[in-house]
């Protein structure tokens, strides 16, 4: 071990390197400095394990360098020496997180008893840091080979029979009985429009606060993971999910989905985890975030078809009326009963013929249009959900272009809006990215549209907030944040002009309409 003795008084220096046996306490280096500066220089040149450092120093104090020594997180422990008895040194020094204090002179006796008790507890701190640092290492390892085991498990790879699973995990060294029960839930993040999330950790705090301990994370997908509990009965393994569904939606803002498999034994694992898979696709809607998969089967889905009037707007071109127009159909349609898979993909095979249609007539390539990434994306993802084929239709709107140049400006301003509608849009900014004077975009949007940028904005924040009233439970204010609107009253105010009535009226006549 290293010891710095410090002080501005020589002969206290002298009397503390001669008069005690290092050696006999492990100790192989003594260094000395007069004052303060040199101290650290010697600090951060060596590891010293102890400084026995003055406190009146001209220049700088003890308490000084005790101060820095805690500021810059040195590894190391102080004991103070000082002539006067004043108790406000000794408060200072403890608060400061110093050792011990002693008074000069020196009696060498009983600073030799100190310093003794200040090695060993040097000693012993980092003994136990270190058995801490094992231990976490060891338990961060366990949950590794743990949760490995319960991904290759519920993928297959262990085998099926209790038999197969029962010798993996011994192989592992992982507690299983054969009479084991296991609750399972997958739970997906398709509503959620950030990418990356540590949904792991997440999920792992949430439950370990909650008291699981017995408890496995395994994430398959960027957005989806599973959560696998031991010896839970059905009731509290729903309630548990229920309450980390509210959590995430009201600490974290997030829209998660879940569905779950209640009691099953270690060889019913792989079966009910393919079938939570079937279950989560078939999560049209948010409105019922949480499914027990069993019941799955007493779950009425719907079908839904494009209508004639709904496809002459698409062969005309009117595809902001279509957008609207489809979007009120699939809410009144999907209200009591989700919109099944099958009939999102059909619905989105019909819009994108019809499409098609519109474009050769006007001899506009598809396969240019669909070149488009953002486009192209929300298309893939429109299945996933009714809010997805939303997501996917307004984009079209917003993404298909037009014979004229006039147009074109008016369409390349309708999708700057679309694509910043949740910030502050000013005209500058619009400016800015289309590269042309403001005062000629502003008047040919409104020779085009008949209105200015901000009453289309104001319009098309209206259309999402209804979008969002409508199929998710955001409170009123949220949806008027996530539309660009700070101040709630205004935007109750602009809903009341656009819509005819307020937000809650809203939601309660697209639920009347469906009875």
């Amino acid at each position: 071990m290293e010891i710095l003795l410090v002080d501005d008084e020589i002969y206290t220096i002298q009397i503390l390197q001669t008069a005690i046996d290092w050696n006999s306490h492990g100790v192989n280096q003594v260094w000395s400095a007069l004052g303060v500066a040199k101290a650290r220089e010697l600090l951060l040149a060596h590891p010293v394990d102890l400084v026995i450092c003055d406190i009146e120093m001209p220049k700088e104090t003890g308490l000084d360098l005790l101060t820095w020594i805690r500021e810059t997180g040195y590894d190391t422990e102080l004991i103070l020496l000082t002539c006067h008895t004043d108790f406000s040194y000794a408060k200072a020094a403890v608060s400061l997180g110093a050792y011990d204090y002693c008074v000069k002179p020196i009696i060498v006796e009983e600073i030799e008893k100190v310093i003794a008790k200040a090695l060993e507890h040097i000693q012993e701190s980092r003994k136990m840091r270190k058995a801490l640092e094992e231990s976490v290492y060891l338990e961060r390892k366990r949950k590794i080979v743990d949760t490995s085991f319960w991904k290759d498990t519920l993928e297959g790879r262990n085998g099926s029979t209790p038999e197969e699973l029962l010798k993996h995990a011994k192989e592992n060294n992982l507690a299983l009985e054969l009479d084991d029960t296991f609750c399972m839930a997958l739970f997906s993040a398709k509503f959620v429009e950030e990418e990356r999330l540590d949904y792991r950790k997440i999920t792992q705090d949430y439950f370990e606060k909650a008291g699981e301990e017995n408890l496995f994370v395994v994430v398959s997908e960027q957005k989806k993971w599973t959560v696998l509990v031991k010896n839970r009965t059905a009731e509290t393994f729903r309630n548990l999910c229920s309450a980390y569904l509210e959590f995430l939606h009201e600490e974290k803002g997030l829209r998660i989905i879940g569905c779950f498999h209640p009691e099953l034994y270690c060889e019913e694992l792989v079966t009910a985890y393919r079938g939570l898979y079937e279950t989560e696709k078939m999560m049209t809607s948010y409105q019922e975030n949480l499914w027990n998969a069993r019941e799955v089967k007493q779950k009425h889905a719907v079908d839904a078809e494009l209508d004639g009037g709904m496809e002459q707007l698409l062969y005309s071109g009117a595809f902001a009326e279509f957008a609207d127009t489809f979007e009120e159909y699939l809410y009144k349609k999907q209200w009591k009963h989700p919109i099944s898979v099958s009939a999102l993909y059909t619905l989105r095979a019909d819009i994108c013929q019809s499409l098609d249609v519109y474009l050769k007539g006007r001899g506009i390539s598809a396969h240019t249009l669909f070149q488009e990434e953002e486009l192209c994306r929300k298309m893939n993802e429109a299945t996933l959900s009714v809010e997805h084929m939303m997501r996917f239709v307004r984009c079209l709107a917003q993404t298909i272009p037009y014979e004229n140049n006039v147009t074109d400006i008016t369409n390349a301003v309708k999708k700057y809006i679309f694509q910043h509608l949740s910030e502050d849009i000013g005209r500058d900014d619009i400016v800015e990215a289309l590269h042309l004077n403001g005062d000629y975009i502003a008047r040919v949007f409104k020779k085009d549209t008949g209105m200015s940028i901000s009453q289309y904005v104001n319009q098309e924040r209206m259309n999402q907030a209804k979008l969002l009233i409508a199929t998710t439970a955001l409170p009123v204010g949220d949806v008027a944040c996530s539309v660009g609107y700070t101040n709630f009253s205004y935007f109750s105010k602009l809903f009341r002009q656009f819509a005819g009535c307020t937000p809650r009226e809203y939601k309660l006549r697209m639920r009347g309409n469906e009875k």
